[in-house]
C-alpha cells in the first residue's frame, strides 16, 4: 500500500489511514515438546516466521531438565510422547505453575475428560501459521 501525501484543492485535510496494532509475541520464551523431526521443522519454520524465541524437545524428560534452569512462557506440547505422555507431562507442569498455558499438539480429534482438563488450548496438526499465531494471541494481547 502506498500513501501519498497530498493536498485537498476544498481545504478539506485528507485523514490518514488508521494505524494498525500488531501483537509483540516475539518477546516470549516458548517451550516445543516434540518428538516427530517433521514436525518440530515445521513449528520451527512457523516460530521463526513470527520471530518467535523457543527451544524443541524430543521428550518431556528433556524438557524437565532444562526447565529446571531455564523460563517458558507457554509450552507447546505433543500429546503422544515416547516416554513419559504429553498428558502426564502436562499435569506435572501445571502442579509447579498452574498458570503457564499449555498448548496440546495433536493429530488426534477429540481429546480425553482429562486431557481437556490440563490443557488449555489444543492445537490440531498438520499446524499452520495461522493456528499458532492465534494460540500465541489468545496468551498474549
Amino acid at each position: 500500500m502506498f500513501i501519498i501525501p497530498c493536498k485537498s484543492e476544498s481545504g478539506v485535510k485528507v485523514a490518514s489511514p488508521p494505524k494498525t496494532e500488531h501483537i509483540a509475541i516475539f518477546y516470549h520464551q516458548i517451550g516445543v515438546i516434540e518428538d516427530n523431526p517433521l514436525n518440530q521443522l515445521l513449528i520451527t519454520a512457523i516460530l521463526d516466521k513470527l520471530s518467535c524465541s523457543y527451544d524443541i524437545f524430543e521428550s518431556a524428560e528433556a524438557y524437565f531438565e532444562v526447565a529446571k534452569e531455564k523460563h517458558f512462557d507457554i509450552i507447546f506440547m505433543d500429546v503422544n510422547l515416547p516416554g513419559m505422555s504429553g498428558t502426564e507431562a502436562a499435569h506435572l507442569i501445571k502442579q509447579e505453575n498452574s498458570r503457564l498455558p499449555i498448548l496440546a499438539i495433536t493429530a488426534d480429534i477429540f481429546l480425553t475428560q482429562a486431557q481437556n482438563e490440563v490443557f488449555d488450548n489444543v492445537i490440531h496438526k498438520p499446524y499452520k501459521l495461522s493456528q499458532i499465531e492465534a494460540a500465541l494471541s489468545q496468551f498474549y494481547r
